[in-house]
C-alpha cells in the first residue's frame, strides 16, 4: 500500500485548509510535543480501519475536536496501482458515516462500499487481510511499545514479521506445498492421499492382470480344441454333402408332386370362377341394353326441363288455390241454404202490399179520435134522447171494430218490416253469391289451363306419351294428369 493524500478537519488538533500529500521517498513529520504528529497517524488509522491508537476504546468526544459538532477525515492511497479513497464522518450525536471509492481516471469515483464496519472490511481486504492490530503492532508499537510485540501470540507475532519481511509470499507457497504433500501422502483413515489410492489401484490392476493370464490360458487350450473339432465337423460335412444330394432330389420329388396337385386343384377353381364371370358378363350386357332402351325414353328431358319446372311452379299455385276453391265453395252452399231460408219467410210479399200497410198505420189515429169522440156523445145524449145515443154507439163501435182492424194490421206491420230487413240481407248475399261464383269459376279455369299445359308438355317426351288427354269436363282427370306431370318433372331433375 502506498499513501497518497490526507485530509482531516475537527479530527482532535488537526483542521487542514487542504489536503497533506504524501510525496514519493520518506516523509518526516517533527513538530513539538502536542503538536498533532500522533493526530496524523490516528488520523490515517482511522481512516483506514475507524479506530485511533490512544486513548484505547476512545469515543467521539475524544476524536471530534472541542467545539466542533462532528469531524471529517479523508484518505487517498493506492494499492497494486490502483487508487481508492476512503472517507470518514463522526457525529456527535448521530451515527458515524463511512464510504469507500475507486478514483478512476479523470478524478471519477466508483463506490464499492458504505456503512462503517463494511467500509472497514473492505480496506482490510485490499490490504491483503491486514488489521487494525497489524498494523499497530508494525509501526506505531515499533516506535513506542516493542514490549506489545512480545507479548503478542505466536501467530500474530508471526504474520507482523512476514509483513515487515515481505515472506508472507514464501510462507503462501509452503503452505501450499504441505497441503499438496498432505493431499498426495494422505493424513489418516479420514483422507488416505493420492499416492496411497493409485498404489490401491495399481494392485487392483495387477491382480486383474493375473487374471487375465490365467483366462488367457484357459482360451488357449479352447482354442486348440475348438480347430480339432472343427476338423471332425469339416470331415462330417463333406459326408452330408454326399448323401444329402440324394435326398434332396427325393424331396425335391415329392415337392414337385404336391405342387402339381395344387396348381390342378387351382385351376379347377379359375375354370369355375370363369364361368361364373362369364354369366355375370351376359347378365350385365342384358342390363345395358334395358337401360340404353330406357334411356331412349328420357330423350328430350334437357330441352323440356325448363317447361317442366315452370309446370311445377304452376302446379304448386293450383294446389295452393285448392284450399281457396274448397272454401269459397263450402261459403256458395251455405249462402244458398240462407238464401232459400229468407225466401221461405218472405214469400207473399210484395212492395205494393206493403205500401198499403202503411198508408193503414196513418188511419190509427183518425178512427182513435172519433171512436173515442163518438162513444163520449152517446154516453152524454143517453140521458135526454136514447135513439140518438144508440146510434152514436152503434158509430162508435164500428169505429173502435176499424181501430181493432188497422191495429192488428200494424201488428203484420211490424213482423213484415223485420222481414224487409231479412230482405235486403237475401239481395247483398245473392249478389256475394254470385261473386263466389264467379271467383270459383276464374279458377277452374286457371286450373283447366296449367293441366292442359303439363299434357301439352308431356306428349313431347317420350317416356310420357302414353298419358291420357285431360278432358276438359273431367276435373278429376285433370288433377291426376297434373300430378304424374310434376312427379315426372321432379324424375327429370
Amino acid at each position: 500500500m502506498k499513501l497518497l493524500r490526507l485530509y482531516a478537519l475537527n479530527f482532535k488538533k488537526l483542521k487542514f485548509n487542504r489536503a497533506l500529500e504524501f510525496r514519493e521517498g520518506v516523509t518526516l513529520i517533527s513538530g513539538l510535543n502536542e503538536a498533532g504528529k500522533s493526530s496524523i497517524l490516528d488520523a490515517i488509522l482511522y481512516a483506514l480501519f475507524g479506530r485511533v491508537v490512544r486513548p484505547p476504546g476512545a469515543t467521539k468526544d475524544d476524536i471530534i475536536a472541542y467545539g466542533a459538532s462532528e469531524a471529517q477525515v479523508w484518505l487517498e492511497f493506492e494499492v497494486e496501482g490502483r487508487r481508492y479513497r476512503v472517507e470518514r464522518r463522526i457525529h456527535r450525536k448521530k451515527p458515524s458515516k463511512a464510504h469507500l471509492y475507486e478514483v478512476l481516471p479523470g478524478e471519477q469515483l466508483k463506490p464499492l462500499a458504505t456503512e462503517v464496519r463494511r467500509v472497514t472490511e473492505a480496506v482490510e481486504g485490499l490490504l491483503g487481510g491486514i488489521t487494525f492490530d497489524e498494523i499497530v503492532s508494525s509501526t506505531v508499537v515499533a516506535q513506542k511499545d516493542l514490549g506489545r510485540l512480545v507479548q503478542q501470540r505466536g501467530d500474530d507475532r508471526r504474520k507482523v514479521i512476514n509483513v515487515f519481511l515481505n515472506l508472507e509470499s514464501f510462507n503462501t507457497v509452503l503452505d501450499s506445498l504441505s497441503e499438496e504433500r498432505k493431499e498426495l501422502e494422505g493424513t489418516g483413515p479420514a483422507r488416505p492421499g493420492r499416492i496411497n489410492l493409485e498404489r490401491e489401484r495399481l494392485e487392483a490392476l495387477q491382480r486383474e492382470l493375473q487374471e487375465f493370464r490365467s483366462k488367457e490360458q484357459e482360451v488357449n487350450a479352447l482354442t486348440r480344441e475348438n480347430d480339432h473339432l472343427a476338423a471332425e465337423l469339416e470331415a462330417l460335412q463333406k459326408r452330408y454333402e454326399e448323401t444329402s444330394s440324394l435326398h434332396q432330389l427325393l424331396a425335391s420329388h415329392d415337392e414337385a408332386l404336391r405342387r402339381k396337385a395344387e396348381v390342378e386343384g387351382q385351376l379347377q377353381l379359375k375354370r369355375q370362377t370363369l364361368r361364373e364371370y362369364r354369366e355375370q358378363v351376359a347378365g350385365l350386357e342384358n342390363r345395358i341394353r334395358e337401360v340404353t332402351e330406357q334411356m331412349e325414353s328420357y330423350r328430350g328431358l334437357d330441352e323440356a326441363e325448363p317447361n317442366l319446372r315452370e309446370l311445377a311452379e304452376r302446379i304448386e299455385e293450383i294446389r295452393a288455390l285448392e284450399p281457396r276453391m274448397r272454401e269459397l265453395e263450402a261459403r256458395r252452399d251455405r249462402l244458398e241454404s240462407e238464401t232459400s231460408a229468407l225466401k221461405g219467410q218472405l214469400q207473399g210479399l210484395t212492395p205494393q202490399r206493403l205500401e198499403g200497410l202503411m198508408r193503414s198505420r196513418q188511419k190509427i189515429g183518425p178512427l182513435a179520435i172519433g171512436s173515442t169522440a163518438t162513444l163520449a156523445l152517446a154516453a152524454l145524449t143517453s140521458l135526454t134522447n136514447t135513439l140518438l145515443a144508440l146510434i152514436l154507439g152503434a158509430i162508435g163501435g164500428a169505429l173502435l171494430a176499424l181501430l181493432a182492424i188497422h191495429v192488428a194490421r200494424m201488428a203484420r206491420l211490424t213482423q213484415l218490416q223485420e222481414l224487409m230487413g231479412s230482405y235486403q240481407l237475401l239481395e247483398a248475399k245473392g249478389r256475394e253469391l254470385e261473386d263466389l261464383k264467379g271467383q270459383l269459376q276464374r279458377l277452374r279455369q286457371q286450373r283447366a289451363e296449367a293441366e292442359r299445359q303439363l299434357q301439352d308438355t308431356c306428349a313431347q317426351l317420350t317416356r310420357y306419351t302414353h298419358l291420357p288427354s285431360a278432358h276438359p269436363g273431367a276435373p278429376r282427370g285433370r288433377r291426376g294428369s297434373a300430378g304424374r306431370g310434376r312427379e315426372g318433372a321432379q324424375e327429370t331433375r
